[in-house]
């Protein structure tokens, strides 16, 4: 698959994607730093003095939660990096605030005490809802944009092919034509030819 190069589009559309990568990226490292400060929101979201079993059931589901929105924003990444929703620009700058504000939120559950529970709908609408943008605006810019660029770029090898193939038959031709014109029509005509001479 062809990457798309930058270069090509306006200056919105590429310090849209540019600020939307910084801002996942962002995310991203917060929400890695959350993976290490999970005691504080596990204390926060069970009684005060837990069970071993509801502790560990706790750490579970809030690490099960954060590789989750770890992994789905590094699929967000690859998208990105991809560009092929590059010619989406509201689009983009609606998932840019959405992300800020994602990036705002993985602050506050970080920093704040959330509840460890909290994290599944961190992950519903700061995850999984950008991802589903970023994956259904990439693959329209890639059916729309990428495969009729591919048919053009096809039609064009395909004309050269033709091109080419017709350039060499006339040469063929011509150096049929020319042996043709070369050799004697009877072998003795060519005899008496050279005697002649």
């Amino acid at each position: 698959m062809k990457i798309l190069s930058l270069n090509k589009f306006s200056e919105t559309s590429r310090s849209l994607i540019v600020s939307k990568f910084i801002l996942v990226i962002l995310e991203l490292i917060i929400t890695c730093q959350c993976l290490g400060a999970t005691h504080q929101n596990i204390s926060a979201g069970i009684r005060a003095i837990p069970t071993a079993d509801e502790y560990e059931e706790a750490q579970v589901y809030i690490i099960i939660f954060l590789i989750l929105c770890i992994l789905f924003q590094a699929a967000q990444i690859g998208l990105n990096m991809l560009a092929m929703n590059i010619h989406f620009d509201k689009v983009n700058s609606i998932l840019c605030i959405y992300h800020f504000v994602g990036v705002w939120t993985f602050v506050c559950f970080l920093f704040d005490r959330w509840k460890h529970k909290t994290i599944m709908y961190i992950w519903v609408i700061f995850c999984i809802i950008p991802f589903l943008f970023e994956f259904l605006t990439s693959l329209n810019g890639y059916y729309y944009y990428g495969i009729h660029e591919h048919r053009q770029m096809e039609a064009k090898r395909q004309a050269l092919l033709a091109e080419q193939q017709k350039k060499k038959k006339q040469e063929e031709e011509e150096a049929k034509k020319l042996e043709d014109e070369n050799q004697p029509l009877n072998p003795q005509d060519g005899i008496q030819n050279a005697m002649s001479q």
